[in-house]
């Protein structure tokens, strides 16, 4: 990490997303306007443009509420402490704000895409420009909804290998990854909960909006699984994986551990029927909502192996487990895809 280490990243607690609605009333019109601006005209700038845009409209924004610098959570611990949810914050920086949820959220999403659009700014030549760009789309979709504006659906690019980046910061980007993964984890619970409100209403096409973007938001979280990790496989073994273990984190440290993820699984089984009913009404969006969850756990998947998960345990049950990284997340992507289809009459076996 550079010097001054990550910045922190502010995020509301996950149970208390907003609606599309609360966010644009708290936001006010002329903030509204020059999102719906960016939103629209964000294709067609460069990395470097968008971080400038990006940063004038989160100044914008009321001055987020003050906050305790986090505690670290395993230095006064035994050695033997397992990790927790608290300790997942504090390893990615993440600090949890209490302020009025619609500038909190907004705050949020401006600040994820503007690591993002830095970073690709920062190691990436135009000629790889177009590596991770579902994230930046996603993050824009995001923006323009809230905006009031609907853009195009994007596609997901196919996970491959290529050279990394020299100049990077393998745990600055670790970090910064994983902080734009609750940007983006918490977009797709808004969009969860706006297709749970919708289908209160007799109008079906907010529903069809809302799985859109929710699917938007997974390939732009899958892809995130590339970017976070674009470092060398000797690096993950020789820095990464090492910072998850022992006395910094404890025991059992997991991407699991993040409270956005559990609230995330929380409310996909709470809109299981209606997401289960969808495959029938809304069949074009609900297909590529589960191909956009399936890229998820392929990419996830593919970066796993990259680093040993083939034959490696993951970091979550490393002594007690008799399954592969790889394995495991077969199994996690069985049981989250089933969440999408119609009740069967059995109980699915929810891995959290």
């Amino acid at each position: 990490m550079s010097a001054s280490g990550p910045v922190p990243f502010p995020a509301l607690p996950p149970h208390r997303v907003p609606a599309l609605g609360l966010i644009r009333a708290q936001a006010g019109a002329a903030l509204l306007s020059s999102v719906a601006d960016y939103a629209q005209r964000a294709a067609r700038l460069s990395h470097g443009e968008a971080v400038g845009a990006l940063s004038l409209l989160w100044h914008r924004l009321p001055r987020p509420d003050n906050h305790a610098a986090s505690k670290e959570p395993s230095r006064m611990r035994s050695l033997g402490h397992l990790a927790d949810e608290a300790t997942h914050d504090w390893y990615i920086h993440v600090y949890r704000v209490s302020e009025p949820e619609g500038p909190a959220f907004l705050r949020s999403m401006l600040m994820a895409a503007r690591l993002f659009h830095s970073e690709m700014h920062e190691f990436y030549p135009e000629a790889q420009a177009l590596r991770y760009a579902e994230i930046g789309a996603g993050l824009t979709a995001l923006l323009g909804q809230i905006a009031g504006i609907r853009l195009a659906s994007m596609e997901h690019s196919a996970a491959e290998e290529h050279a990394t980046p020299a100049a990077l910061d393998p745990m600055w980007r670790w970090v910064v990854g994983h902080q734009i993964f609750v940007a983006l984890t918490q977009g797709i619970i808004l969009a969860l909960q706006e297709f749970e409100a919708a289908a209160a209403t007799p109008d079906e096409q907010p529903m069809r909006d809302a799985l859109a973007l929710a699917a938007d938001l997974l390939m732009a979280s899958a892809t995130a699984f590339r970017f976070t990790a674009d470092f060398a496989p000797t690096v993950y073994h020789d820095i990464v994986r090492p910072s998850m273990m022992g006395p910094e984190v404890g025991e059992g440290f997991s991407g699991l551990l993040s409270v956005d993820h559990r609230r995330l699984v929380a409310v996909l089984v709470r809109v299981r029927p209606l997401l289960g009913q969808a495959a029938v009404r809304f069949v074009a969006e609900h297909e590529r909502l589960t191909l956009a969850l399936n890229h998820v756990y392929g990419d996830h998947k593919f970066v796993c192996a990259r680093f040993g998960g083939a034959e490696q345990p993951s970091l979550l049950c490393p002594r007690s487990s008799p399954l592969s990284g790889v394995e495991q997340l077969d199994r996690y992507q069985r049981a989250r895809v089933e969440l999408l289809r119609p009740p069967s009459g059995v109980d699915p076996v929810i891995l959290s």
